[in-house]
Parts: C-alpha cells; sequence; structure tokens
C-alpha cells in the first residue's frame, strides 16, 4: 500500500485497476472512502487511494491543461 499522503492538487501515476499507467492531477479526494479523481489528458479517472504513487516534478507536456489549472 502507498504511504506517500495524495491530496488535491499532487501530481499522480496510478499503479492499479482499470486506469492502470494514467498520469493527472489529483481534483478530489472522498475521504469516507478513500476515493481519488484524477484529471488526465485523456479526461477524469477514478482510483482508490493506495493505487497510485505521487509523482515528485510533473512535467507541463505530460499533464497539459491540468497543470494549468492547479494554479
Amino acid at each position: 500500500m502507498n504511504q506517500a499522503i495524495i491530496d488535491v492538487g499532487d501530481a499522480v501515476r496510478i499503479t492499479a485497476g482499470p486506469y492502470k499507467g494514467l498520469e493527472g492531477v489529483v481534483e478530489d479526494r472522498q475521504l469516507n472512502c478513500d476515493t481519488v479523481r484524477v484529471s488526465t489528458n485523456e479526461g477524469a479517472a477514478y482510483f482508490f487511494i493506495g493505487d497510485a504513487v505521487r509523482l515528485s516534478e510533473p512535467t507541463r507536456s505530460s499533464y497539459g491543461k491540468a497543470l494549468l489549472k492547479k494554479k
């Protein structure tokens, strides 16, 4: 299980489930059920908090519009 705390605005890579391999920026986190919504170039993706890793340095080219919303 991922020990890093993932919060709104963090860049993440999904590591399990149907969206495995997608990267994006966290838009919403539901604390009561550990579900997270992330914005990617393909649209929105959903995952459980333990199925992603936080990325240390996001790159603008990989996230496009999602990073522009982060400001």
